[in-house]
């Protein structure tokens, strides 16, 4: 079983990369759900066929669905909010029903990624390949059954104080108790959770971007992000690439632009494998233009097969403050150079040149060494 998921800036055309890589997975055997996680849905539009919230069938061995978010709240939060309606006395509430109590921020995307989660375990397909929001989103989505976790485990510790409440509100049939219990379960349902989406053999994350400066910035923020909370990013595919052929003069400053954009995704990625898709003479609407674009982006590759497998920052906490290992296969410690500009660290190494976007724990603090050990980059953080 393998989980892939696509993300990247909104606009950069991640919905068609996702479609075409769930085609070709399809049609080399694979049993594939493609699964639209984005509220905004355009994967109906990009396979032309009308979709539903449920799977349905579109090639031979080839699902798709566009999740309802209101439908899985409706499923999900209902049980939630009927405890919590239980729980508050008559008078304070009125006749509030639970469609009507507020909703936790991120609680919908906790749902979504509970659904892909139910098909893993029920080892429904061979592969889902997940067509996700853009990255602010994902992010979000990515990090909030660890958020919730932290909660929950705040709330478990004050369980003596919930036990005193419990025993004033007795007549509500032990339902504070229950609702205790139910807070475990869920705390190992999120460590679940988090095993799946962290299994570097099971699950890896695709960055797409444009030859664009805005699309690159935002895609390497994102990098640095997924590797700093262990999600395996395991390649990055630049969308919309203006082919050498074309030679009217209009796209002539474009095709500068891109190209030193892509000189700095290669500077910033590298060692992960970057993938590169043309930018066509027509939309990619439709299961042909989804082959066409897969025959472009994979080249004869297997495109369900991790294409990458190693952790390239990994930030460690200590003492003092912490340690940001990055890692530099086949650099010579005799060519480092470190720089610093903002939030935003230069390591050069001969002619490679690798941008690091810091993580906001380390914005306020100072460089005071750095050691290059078995291929990694090991850079010291302390607090000023």
């Amino acid at each position: 079983m393998r989980i892939i998921l696509y993300t990247g800036k909104g606009g950069v055309g991640k919905t068609s990369v996702a479609a075409a890589t769930a085609v070709k997975c399809a049609e080399s055997g694979y049993k594939t759900l493609l699964v639209s996680a984005d509220d905004a849905h355009s994967l109906s539009d990009s396979l032309d066929i009308t979709l539903s919230c449920e799977p349905i069938s579109v090639l031979d061995n080839l699902f798709a669905q566009e999740m309802d978010a209101t439908l899985e709240l409706r499923r999900t939060w209902g049980k939630v909010a009927g405890y919590l309606t239980d729980m508050i006395p008559r008078k304070y509430v009125g006749d509030v029903t639970a469609d009507e109590l507020p909703v936790f921020p991120g609680f919908e995307e906790l749902l979504k990624l509970s659904r892909i989660v139910n098909y893993y375990t029920n080892n429904d397909y061979d592969l889902i390949i997940i067509d996700c929001a853009p990255t602010g989103e994902t992010l979000a989505m990515l990090s909030f059954p660890e958020i919730m976790r932290w909660w929950l485990e705040r709330i478990r510790q004050v369980r003596g104080s919930a036990g005193k409440v419990a025993g004033r509100i007795s007549d509500h049939s032990g339902i504070v108790s229950k609702l205790i219990n139910d807070m475990d379960r869920a705390c190992r349902y999120l460590d679940k959770m988090r095993l799946i989406l962290t299994n570097r053999e099971t699950t890896s994350i695709r960055l797409v971007t444009n030859p664009e400066k805005m699309a690159v910035w935002e895609t390497r923020r994102s990098f640095t992000y997924l590797n700093m909370n262990d999600f395996n990013v395991d390649a990055v595919i630049v969308n919309k690439v203006i082919p050498d052929a074309v030679y009217d003069n209009r796209f002539s400053k474009w095709k500068e632009i891109q190209k030193s954009c892509i000189k700095l995704i290669s500077e910033c990625f590298d060692p992960v494998p970057i993938r590169y898709v043309p930018w066509f003479e027509s939309e990619a609407v439709g299961v042909d233009m989804h082959r066409r674009t897969a025959t472009e982006l994979f080249r004869g590759e297997d495109p369900a097969q991790i294409k990458y497998n190693n952790r390239t920052f990994v930030l460690v906490r200590t003492a003092e403050g912490y340690i940001l290992s990055v890692f530099l296969p086949f650099a010579d410690k005799n060519d480092l150079s470190l720089d610093r500009k903002g939030d935003e660290f230069i390591i050069r190494s001969g002619g490679i040149k690798r941008n690091v976007m810091l993580p906001r724990v380390l914005a306020d603090m100072t460089v005071s060494g750095a050691k290059f050990e078995e291929d990694r980059l090991n850079v010291k953080f302390i607090r000023c």
